[in-house]
C-alpha cells in the first residue's frame, strides 16, 4: 500500500490537531510557523472541529493530508485570497489569488515526495476553481525549504517581507486555466499519480525514495 493524498476528512479533526501541534515541535517551528506550540495547545476542541469542518467543506480553503496506515503524515493548507482582501502581514492583495500555508510532513516521512504531491493536490484544488496563482512566504534562512518549494514549480517573486519571525521570501507558482480531472505529480521525482478522482477525493502514491526533502512548514 501506498501514502493516501486527500482531502482531510471531518472525523480528522483530533489526528489534525495532534499532527499540528507536533508541527509547532519541529526543530525548524521557529521559521516555519507564526503560531507557538503553547498557544496552539490551549486552544479548546471545539476550535479545531471548526478548523477541520471549514477546511473540509469549504469552497476558499482546504486542508489535504497524506495518510499512511490511518494516520497523518503530511498535511497542506490552502486559502483563496479575494483581490482588495489583506494577507496575514497586512499586505493589500491586488488580484484574487490562493495562499499555501500549514506545510508540514513527519520526519520519518520525509524524503518521499510527499510535499511535492501535497502540493500538487492544492494546486489541483485551485485550478477547479479559476485561480491562476499560488503564493507562499518562506523565511530567508530556511535554505532547504526554499529549494523545496523551487522543486514543486514556486520561484521568487522578488519581494520580501519582515513579519513575527524575520525576513520571509516571497514565491508564486503560476497555475494553468481550469481542470476537470487531473494529475497529482511528484514534482522532480519524475513519476506521477494520475487521479480518476474528482478534486476533494483521494490519490494514492507508491512508496519510493527519491532525495530527502527538508520540512518547509508555513503559517
Amino acid at each position: 500500500m501506498g501514502t493516501e493524498i486527500r482531502r482531510v476528512h471531518l472525523d480528522d479533526w483530533q489526528a489534525s490537531r495532534r499532527l499540528r501541534l507536533d508541527a509547532l515541535r519541529d526543530e525548524a517551528a521557529s521559521i516555519a510557523f507564526l503560531e507557538s506550540y503553547e498557544d496552539a495547545a490551549r486552544r479548546p476542541d471545539e476550535f479545531w472541529e471548526d478548523r477541520v469542518r471549514r477546511s473540509a467543506e469549504g469552497d476558499d480553503v482546504a486542508q489535504f493530508v497524506a495518510v499512511d496506515d490511518e494516520a497523518l503524515v503530511g498535511t497542506v493548507t490552502v486559502l483563496v485570497q479575494p483581490a482588495g482582501s489583506h494577507d496575514y502581514h497586512g499586505r493589500l492583495i491586488e488580484h484574487r489569488r490562493a495562499v499555501l500555508v500549514g506545510v508540514y510532513v513527519r520526519p520519518q516521512h520525509r524524503g518521499a515526495g510527499l510535499i511535492d504531491a501535497l502540493i500538487d493536490a492544492a494546486a489541483q484544488w485551485c485550478r477547479q476553481r479559476d485561480v491562476t496563482e499560488l503564493v507562499l512566504d518562506v523565511h530567508r534562512d530556511n535554505v532547504r525549504a526554499q529549494r523545496a518549494y523551487r522543486r514543486a514549480g514556486f520561484a521568487p517573486t522578488g519581494s520580501t517581507v519582515i513579519g513575527p519571525i524575520g525576513v520571509e521570501v516571497d514565491m508564486a507558482r503560476r497555475l494553468g486555466g481550469s481542470v476537470g480531472l487531473g494529475t497529482v505529480g511528484l514534482g522532480a521525482v519524475g513519476d506521477a499519480v494520475t487521479s480518476n478522482n474528482g478534486p476533494d477525493e483521494s490519490v494514492t502514491m507508491p512508496r519510493q525514495r527519491p532525495p530527502s526533502d527538508a520540512n518547509p512548514g508555513a503559517r
